[in-house]
């Protein structure tokens, strides 16, 4: 009678002890959640504006595209930097829906456009890219480029087997960690002349880090923990 006394005692007291453990993991969880919240970006949401090129002043110049010059401002959110760029619709098809970009309009081009950040956050970059088939050499080679910190990434992209009305456009990504509450993102033509890589659907997200999935998840594993001893 003693012995099963005894571990019935052990055995509630285990319990006690993990049920307050579990939930001062979610209470700690509770008060931090409010806080990332507040400090964190909305993950998942594209910060990039006009990323498809859709928005602006357009004027066909009657071969389905409009060149832009460096520090025109037809073409709303970017800034074009050096050289120009044309601005695309109805001379080739696009990823979606009716413009994209020829990063080289008479010649190699830059164009940017500054992201508001958050310092300590990860975020992916996403882009479709592809090359204007009607000229110079097959590869057509661009840039991308980040400013605080500063990182270029090189892509390029074969044209051969391609053409105006199937352009081949291929999915791009890669991620970085901002350090300040503003990060340049930059696309530069490596290629001379007037048929360049070509640039559709530009986003850029922040992306969830692992130690606060875990964190967040623990807190509702271990409310699941809970719920399920109490049914038992």
């Amino acid at each position: 009678m003693i012995r099963k006394f005894s571990s019935s005692i052990v055995a509630v007291s285990l319990r006690y002890l993990f049920q307050k453990r579990i939930a001062l993991s979610i209470f700690v969880c509770m008060l931090l959640s409010p806080a990332l919240a507040m400090a964190a970006p909305i993950y998942g949401q594209n910060i990039v504006l006009n990323g498809g090129f859709e928005s602006g002043d357009y004027i066909d110049n009657g071969r389905g595209f409009m060149e832009l010059g460096a520090g025109t401002s037809y073409l709303d959110n970017w800034t074009i930097t050096s050289g120009s760029v044309d601005w695309i619709e109805g001379y080739w098809t696009p990823q979606e829906p009716i413009k994209s970009i020829d990063i080289n309009g008479s010649n190699g081009g830059t164009l940017l456009q500054d992201l508001q950040t958050e310092a300590g956050f990860t975020y992916g970059v996403n882009f479709w890219l592809a090359g204007n088939p009607a000229g110079g050499d097959s590869l057509k080679n661009l840039a991308v480029e980040l400013y605080s910190p500063y990182n270029q990434l090189l892509y390029s992209f074969d044209t051969s087997g391609y053409t105006l009305g199937d352009m081949g456009w291929t999915e791009f990504n890669f991620f970085f960690t901002a350090t300040g509450d503003s990060t340049t993102l930059v696309f530069r033509s490596l290629e001379s002349g007037a048929y360049g890589p070509a640039l559709d659907n530009v986003s850029v997200a922040a992306t969830p880090e692992p130690a606060t999935l875990f964190l967040l998840g623990s807190g509702l594993f271990g409310l699941g923990l809970i719920r399920r001893r109490r049914r038992v």
